[in-house]
């Protein structure tokens, strides 16, 4: 047996044919394109006061790679990165917009945000 899945963003399909003697057997076997994501940016320093961005998400699949079956989510790890939409997003290629709260401790700090299998890092500065 063999297992796995498709990791490119472009459908597979394998034929087996088998003859023998007296017949003949083909079978095939077709796995659905992956989706591929890719983010931009990947991180951002910003000051201590409050701030805010955006990060756009390429979702590619399939042959015309437009990701249209793409679905994919953003979440933050930290309280003080708030996103617009935290969660599931429409299918293919979308933007996420974050807030960054003021820091308001001691020290520089450093959040994360999960975005369509990346990770988006935000360091903030000390006061």
């Amino acid at each position: 047996a063999v297992q796995g899945r498709n990791v490119t963003a472009s459908q597979l399909r394998l034929t087996v044919s088998v003859t023998g003697a007296t017949d003949s057997l083909t079978f095939s076997v077709t796995q659905d394109a992956a989706c591929i994501y890719d983010i931009d940016p990947a991180d951002v320093t910003v000051a201590s006061a409050a701030a805010s961005g955006s990060v756009s998400v390429i979702a590619m699949e399939g042959p015309n790679n437009d990701g249209a079956g793409c679905v994919w989510r953003a979440d933050s790890a930290v309280d003080w990165i708030t996103l617009e939409v935290d969660g599931q997003y429409p299918p293919g290629n979308g933007t996420v917009v974050y807030s960054v709260a003021a820091n308001t401790g001691t020290s520089a700090r450093t959040g994360t945000v999960s975005i369509a299998d990346h990770t988006f890092t935000v360091t903030q500065a000390a006061p």
